[in-house]
């Protein structure tokens, strides 16, 4: 859920509550990042820990995934066992690491790629 605007889960929105996109999927931008509070959880979702998925493990068991806007202009995703709340994972999950399982997870401009703490 996009806790800043209140729209559906992994939602990422402008200041003005517009979704950024590019063809049909939501894309963050530094502007966004920019606007955020430093520990902003700003979005979150469930996927599967395999190749094609959110890739840890392999367990194949469900992951939750949490996208957290860092204290140094930057940001990362953590995730752990889907059954942990997001406070926890943004305080104890693993850190995503994969370029692929990051734009999966949150579709970004190159330039919000860029920076993204691995």
């Amino acid at each position: 859920m996009c806790f800043q605007m209140g729209h559906s889960e992994g939602c990422l929105c402008d200041n003005n509550g517009r979704e950024q996109t590019k063809g049909d999927r939501t894309m963050l931008t530094v502007e966004q990042l920019d606007a955020m509070p430093e520990g902003t959880i700003f979005a979150t979702g469930i996927a599967q820990d395999v190749p094609e998925g959110l890739f840890l493990a392999n367990t194949g068991k469900e992951l939750r995934w949490v996208a957290v806007r860092g204290r140094i202009h930057d940001w990362t995703i953590y995730a752990h066992h889907s059954y942990h709340d997001i406070e926890w994972i943004r305080n104890h999950g693993d850190k995503v690491c994969g370029d692929t399982h990051i734009k999966k997870c949150v579709p970004c401009t190159d330039e919000a790629f860029a920076l993204y703490r691995f």
